[in-house]
């Protein structure tokens, strides 16, 4: 099986984990091997695998592998690596069609200075003392939490709820991160134990109403939580339609999902709703690190109401809507300019600690053509931003995020990858190789054949990405090869 993947970069590096133990863990393999390849946009600094070798390292690539007989996983296969962040206004790839010029962007707040100083910013943490949050999550959840607070600048403001269907809070309004005042938190973080019903509706409204209607710093709610509602208002639609017309101070709501309990579409939707991200914490001893990790994702804002401006020979002028950026990630943005455009100059606009910013660069498009590469980076990050969409119950948004990735062959939340395993594989001594895998739409996926027409029409704004993606542009090609399994334990 051959693959391909684009990595996304977070807390400033690259990290691939190929999931053997969700795939094989406590069972022997009779032959398994990985080779791969990174290839990058920029100068790799650093790389390590977590078995076997790497091989012909070059400026922006590199290969790995490991291979093993009669093999019994007991961890996953990552590859972590790190590349020099682009400077100014970034890094432009692209690739020119008879349809068009597809181009991706890729901005970094690291390469142009602004992660030095990041903005002060508002933060609640709204935590589930639920009491299906018994036992070790509870404990976890403390403990990611005691470690996130001590992360804190003093030019920070904070807050914390507890909730299960009554609410608590450490203090009335948002404090000051000075030493003391965390120090109380932490203190009143490891007195929280688990009781009562789930009221997320009840959790949600405390901590918005502390972050107020008037944005000071960056406004953020992160808000963790292992079940469903169960207590106060429980219709999901309700829930979501609440937060959005209490946030009125624009707040960027982080949702965590503790365990297989959790209703993970309502705290997707919540996420994607309100300029944030969700993550699945799955219970295991690493569970505090899980927590601890997605913060370090967005726990330095480096510049808030961004900005894209792009600007053809012909005049022809778009804005993608604004979004946050944040230390150790990347912005990057997707489009379609007309055919035969051989120029563009882009901005990027935001606020900083230091005030309103704009980066600015002139871009000659003969010299950043890179082949078929950039035409995929640009699907898939338009799949991710479709995704997005779609998880908010847009049919539109699903149909094209199906026929997108069925043209460009991508897995996705709504296509399958069908490996079709010959009868033989299991007892024949030479078994027949199994056919090439199939990728198809999800059973229920709701696929028409009105999916060109509505892929033409999504995004606000025609021909550019509407809403940036947290992302890196590096690509994973892997080679997966496994020999028959072995018979008895």
């Amino acid at each position: 099986l051959f693959f391909e993947q684009l990595v996304y970069k977070t807390a400033g590096a690259y990290n691939y984990t190929f999931p053997f133990l969700a795939t094989a863990a406590g069972h022997t393999v009779g032959r398994l091997s990985i080779d791969g390849s990174v290839t990058g946009t920029a100068t790799i600094t650093s790389k390590e695998v977590s078995a076997g070798a790497l091989r012909d390292p070059s400026r922006a690539s590199f290969g790995f592998g490991w291979g093993a007989e009669a093999a019994t996983p007991a961890a996953d296969y990552s590859v972590l690596w790190r590349e020099e962040a682009f400077a100014g206004a970034g890094s432009v790839i692209s690739h020119a069609t008879p349809e068009g010029v597809y181009f991706v962007h890729t901005f970094s707040p690291d390469g142009a200075g602004f992660s030095a100083a990041p903005l002060p910013k508002d933060i609640v943490f709204v935590l589930d003392r639920s009491g299906s949050m018994g036992g070790a999550k509870i404990a976890q959840a403390r403990d990611a939490l005691v470690g996130i607070l001590g992360q804190l600048r003093e030019s920070d403001r904070f807050d914390v709820v507890s909730f299960d269907d009554t609410m608590e809070t450490f203090a009335a309004d948002l404090q000051p991160a000075s030493p003391s005042q965390v120090a109380s938190a932490v203190s009143w973080v490891k007195a929280v134990d688990d009781r009562g019903g789930t009221d997320i509706d009840g959790g949600l409204a405390r901590g918005i109403s502390i972050l107020g209607s008037a944005k000071s710093n960056a406004p953020v709610l992160v808000f963790l939580t292992d079940g469903q509602a169960t207590s106060g208002v429980t219709d999901s639609g309700s829930i979501r339609s609440n937060l959005v017309g209490r946030n009125t101070v624009g707040a960027a709501v982080f949702t965590l999902g503790f365990g297989q309990g959790a209703d993970t579409h309502l705290l997707k939707q919540i996420a994607a709703e309100n300029q944030g991200e969700f993550k699945q914490i799955y219970e295991a001893q690493d569970a505090t690190s899980q927590i601890q990790g997605f913060y370090d994702t967005f726990g330095s804002p480096a510049l808030s109401g961004v900005q894209f401006i792009y600007e053809t020979a012909n005049g022809t002028r778009v804005a993608a809507a604004p979004t946050g950026a944040y230390s150790g990630s990347d912005l990057v943005m997707s489009g379609v300019l007309p055919g035969g455009t051989t120029s563009l100059h882009l901005e990027v606009r935001g606020l900083a600690a230091s005030g309103a910013v704009t980066q600015a660069t002139d871009v000659d498009l003969a010299t950043t053509e890179s082949g078929s590469f950039a035409e995929r980076a640009y699907a898939y990050t338009q799949i991710r931003k479709l995704e997005r969409e779609a998880i908010l119950d847009n049919a539109t948004a699903k149909n094209a995020t199906i026929e997108l990735a069925l043209e460009y062959g991508f897995v996705t939340a709504y296509t399958s990858l069908v490996v079709v395993v010959p009868p033989d594989w299991q007892d024949d001594p030479a078994p027949s190789a199994p056919q090439p895998p199939v990728l198809l739409a999800r059973s229920g996926s709701g696929r028409n054949n009105q999916t060109a027409s509505a892929l033409s029409a999504s995004g606000s704004v025609p021909g550019i990405g509407a809403g940036a993606v947290l992302v890196g542009l590096a690509l994973v090609g892997l080679a997966l090869a496994v020999g028959k399994r072995r018979r008895g334990p």
